[in-house]
Parts: C-alpha cells; sequence; structure tokens
C-alpha cells in the first residue's frame, strides 16, 4: 500500500491474556464472525509508547511487525479499559526485569514508601 494509508484487519473482540508460551501479557483480537480467527496478538512491551489518539482509539509502532497499530474501540470505556491494563503489564514487566538484573535481590524488603 501507499505510505500513511491504513490497513482495516476487521472488527473483533479485545482480550488481555497472558500467555504462557510467549511469558508475557498480549493483547488479542478475535474475529467478531463466526470464523473467531485471530485478527491481531500483540505482545506487551514495556519499551513501547501506547497512545490514546482519541478517546476510543489507542496506537503504538510494533517494532515486531515493524508497523503502527491502531485499535478503534466502539466505547470509550473499552478503550480505556485496555489501556490501563496495557500500563499495569508494564509496570510489572519492568519490575521483573529489574529483579532479574539485580541477581534476585536477595529478599530485597519488599517494596518502598514515600
Amino acid at each position: 500500500g501507499e505510505m500513511g494509508a491504513w490497513r482495516d484487519l476487521g472488527t473483533g473482540q479485545v482480550s488481555m491474556e497472558f500467555v504462557e508460551h510467549l511469558n508475557s501479557a498480549c493483547l488479542v483480537v478475535l474475529r467478531e464472525d463466526d470464523s473467531a480467527s485471530t485478527i491481531l496478538v500483540h505482545r506487551v512491551d514495556a519499551e513501547i509508547s501506547y497512545h490514546k489518539q482519541a478517546p476510543t482509539i489507542l496506537t503504538w509502532n510494533d517494532a515486531e511487525q515493524q508497523t503502527e497499530v491502531a485499535l478503534s474501540f466502539a466505547e470509550m470505556e473499552g478503550c480505556e479499559w485496555v489501556h490501563e491494563y496495557i500500563s499495569k503489564a508494564q509496570h510489572y514487566h519492568q519490575r521483573r526485569a529489574a529483579d532479574a538484573a539485580s541477581g534476585g535481590g536477595g529478599g530485597g524488603g519488599g517494596g518502598t514508601t514515600n
């Protein structure tokens, strides 16, 4: 396609799932018709910036697929819910990566307080 043109992958139901073989939280979109085939499986990545372009549109750049992705939601609540879930998953991945980098932390004292 030409630069800047969006390719519509279809209408589906979004869910957030922990995918064991990817060891990651994933955003999964299944086609709404009878086939229920997979439109999108996206591994939530702490390095990616997810943007709410509008109250019902979530976008990000997918490095693995080398493409920009946009999800358009029928309702604001759905977009908000997915955006929240992604943020929580990103924080979880960042904490796990930090724990791994510090060699497991040896007990670590259980969090910080301000």
